[in-house]
């Protein structure tokens, strides 16, 4: 009669196959990383981005995604409007469709009728510009744009209210450009009363001033 086979203990050394596989297929990609020519630099780094993120790894020199860029250049630009003093019913800092959006009453960034930025909006003004030179927010661009009321501007040196919103708009993109910011990131543009926030008027025509004052704002938009 045939002796019975002795079964496997079943905890053995079978775990060593397994392993070993593992450490020969990631021993292969990365010669295969090491071996590639410079012409292929963009490959080499997206395949090592790739071994980084599969074994948890993330280097000094990450990037951060457009949403982590997102979250704190919101925070920071927060930080440097509440810095500046200006007072929290005149200013918005909030996350839209596109990116990041700023607006601020127009008495908070011009004098009265006129494209002279304010002491508290040129600084708000410089310290975003310097913020925008750090290498994680180089792919925002800046859109600045100009709002009016409805009412009909009176000066000898802007005929209508288009003149007058879109040379405020300049002002402010020309203050970036002053802190340094490429003027292929910006663009200025004057929408007088055309796109108004709130009615300047009510049901029976008659005017809002506390709409009209909310209309008349400047808008920048930070976005990819």
């Amino acid at each position: 009669m045939a002796e019975p086979q002795k079964k496997s203990s079943g905890g053995g050394e079978d775990w060593l196959a397994t392993y070993a596989d593992a450490i020969t297929l990631l021993m292969a990609f990365f010669v295969m990383i090491l071996h590639f020519e410079d012409y292929d630099a963009v490959g080499r780094e997206q395949a090592a981005e790739a071994i980084r993120e599969s074994m948890g790894v993330m280097s000094e020199n990450t990037p951060l995604s457009y949403e982590e860029s997102l979250f704190n250049m919101l925070n920071n630009a927060i930080n440097i409007v509440e810095s500046a003093g200006i007072p929290k019913e005149d200013y918005l800092v909030e996350f839209d469709q596109e990116g990041i959006i700023m607006e601020f009453l127009g008495k908070t960034f011009f004098a009265p009728g006129s494209v002279i930025l304010t002491k508290k909006s040129t600084e708000v003004i410089l310290q975003l510009g310097v913020e925008l030179l750090s290498d994680q927010y180089k792919l925002f661009y800046i859109d600045v744009e100009g709002h009016t009321d409805d009412v009909a501007i009176k000066s000898k040196y802007y005929p209508s209210n288009w003149e007058l919103s879109a040379a405020r708009a300049a002002a402010v993109v020309s203050k970036f450009v002053g802190a340094g910011v490429k003027p292929t990131r910006l663009k200025a543009s004057g929408y007088a009363d055309t796109k108004p926030k709130f009615p300047n008027k009510d049901m029976f025509n008659e005017p809002i001033p506390e709409n009209r004052a909310a209309n008349r704002r400047v808008v920048i938009r930070l976005k990819r």
